[in-house]
């Protein structure tokens, strides 16, 4: 979806223009998750 949208934007990354991104994820307690994302070009 993300690719399709970038697309039919014009964009050149995936992730809509930007080169990086990050995901956090919260659990249970105190557990945080944290990914660093790398957008790649189409």
């Amino acid at each position: 979806e993300m690719r399709r949208k970038s697309v039919q934007n014009g964009l050149k990354t995936t992730g809509e223009g930007l080169d990086w991104g990050v995901l956090f994820g919260f659990g249970p307690g105190l557990t945080i998750e944290t990914v660093v994302l790398h957008s790649v070009a189409i």
